[in-house]
């Protein structure tokens, strides 16, 4: 069977990751052997691009074993020429799109798996490691900057002024000023934003280094730190373009907290990057590009340009209730349709034992995107049986219905007054469904066990919900 691939891409780093994500991906679909491609060590000062093989960049055991175990063969030889790179750079961007909006219960699927094992050789390199300690550890640093402000953005800028997509509102062309005074107003621990370490091409700047740096001391307190104050100048002459930037990359997606722009795939894929090698939504990632004073925080996964759908809680689908640490790790899925958005999902994970995510639809507060319907599944075999309903609009309960059977309404503005889930058989012994809700106008949250009902007092519509297994504790006296 004949391979698939392309022999190069001339963009810049992320963009090319997405193309090779994207052939991994056409390769999978298609069940085709797939060549490698060269990457290209992409110079926007210069025009200077020179291509090298992939295994001069990434590593390529870490991809083999990637493929494998997802029923991929990378086949030895030159780069094939049966697809169009811009065709698998289109693919991967919305594979990458699909799959990690549904957030951490699927870190264990192909997309978050791709990333997780493209694994840069500069990062083996006692130069990185040397900069990276340097800067998290024996400088404490926290904050990371992406200062989009360089002289090949400009025409990006124009270009976005003139054709802008619809419901365009960014605030695009901000000076590293703007960028700064944004930090400050938001970040307003003074240890966190005392000293930055900033991610851009340096070279390709319109404003000299030292006079930022001057002007961030001075209007902001702020001390900022390159790269290349830390490297020697013999370290930086023997870096090419690609290798700063593989550089920046790695030091943002390491980074405590990271203000970047949405529209760009750099700042994207460190935040998505981040999730992947935590296996936990631990980063703080900011957008600098988001109308007002304030930055935006990041909510999407790395998924979303525009900045309202980057700063929407929703997709982070954080517990209504805190973890506790007997809660059930048991592989489930929550599926609702929620007014003005329509389906939603969320899981825990495809790993008895492990967390990846939670069962939470909705965002409290939010009386927009009401639950009209929902349905729960589980992928394991329980010694028992799951079973919930729903209040409906109109007051009335459904019949108590079995797992992955849909309770409620779909795209009638019909939002549910509450629900209820419950174990049966054996299992119901040791273990209860804990329903927790958030019901409009409500600032409360509603808990009912063990197939009582999760309803407000006064019949309000719920605005989110989230289901918790857990054990029953009794005592003998």
């Amino acid at each position: 069977m004949t391979a698939i691939g392309y022999p190069e891409l001339t963009l810049g780093l992320n963009n090319q990751k997405l193309a090779l994500f994207g052939l991994f991906s056409n390769a999978q679909a298609q069940k085709r052997p797939l060549a490698l491609p060269q990457f290209c060590k992409f110079d926007a000062v210069n025009a200077n691009h020179q291509l090298v093989p992939l295994g001069e960049v990434y590593s390529v055991p870490h991809l083999k074993r990637f493929a494998g175990v997802f029923g991929v063969q990378i086949i030895d030889g030159p780069p094939a020429a049966t697809q169009d790179g811009w065709s698998s750079f289109i693919s991967g961007c919305e594979r990458h799109g699909r799959d990690a909006i549904q957030g951490t219960g699927i870190f264990d699927d192909f997309t978050w798996q791709f990333f997780r094992n493209l694994v840069p050789l500069i990062t083996g390199e006692k130069m990185f490691q040397r900069l990276r300690d340097e800067v998290f550890i024996r400088r404490g640093i926290k904050l990371v900057i992406q200062l989009r402000i360089e002289n090949d953005w400009i025409e990006q800028i124009e270009r976005l002024k003139a054709y802008p997509p619809p419901g365009f509102v960014d605030e695009i062309g901000m000076s590293y000023q703007e960028i700064l005074r944004k930090t400050k107003n938001t970040i307003t621990q003074g240890d966190l934003t005392r000293t930055a370490y900033i991610v851009c091409d340096e070279e390709n700047l319109p404003t000299p280094k030292e006079e930022i740096r001057a002007e961030a001391l001075e209007k902001f307190g702020m001390s900022l730190l390159w790269k290349s104050d830390i490297l020697t100048a013999d370290e930086m002459n023997s870096l090419s373009a690609l290798d700063k930037s593989l550089i920046d990359f790695e030091m943002a997606a390491r980074a405590p907290m990271f203000v970047g722009f949405s529209r760009s795939t750099f700042a994207n894929l460190a935040f998505f990057e981040s999730f992947c090698r935590a296996l936990s939504p631990e980063p703080i990632h900011f957008i600098y590009n988001c109308p007002g004073p304030l930055l935006g925080q990041r909510f999407d996964f790395g998924t979303n340009v525009d900045p309202a759908q980057v700063m929407d809680k929703l997709y982070r689908r954080a517990p209504l209730l805190p973890d506790r640490v007997d809660d059930c790790l048991w592989p489930a899925t929550l599926h609702a349709y929620l007014a003005n958005l329509g389906e939603f999902s969320a899981t825990t994970g495809s790993i008895s034992g492990t967390r990846r995510g939670h069962l939470v639809a909705g965002v409290p507060g939010d009386e927009t995107r009401l639950v009209e319907g929902f349905s729960i599944s589980l992928a394991w075999t329980l010694p028992g049986s799951l079973e919930y309903r729903a209040k409906l609009a109109n007051g009335e309960w459904t019949a108590w219905l079995p797992a992955g059977t849909f309770a409620g309404t779909r795209g009638q503005s019909a939002a549910l007054r509450g629900f209820a889930a419950r174990l049966t058989g054996k299992i119901a012994l040791s273990y209860e469904c804990v329903c927790i809700g958030s019901f409009k106008g409500a600032p409360w949250l509603v808990q009912a066990r063990g197939g009582q009902d999760c309803v407000a007092e006064s019949g309000e519509e719920l605005a989110a919900m989230q289901i918790i297994f857990r054990p029953i504790y009794t005592t003998n006296s």
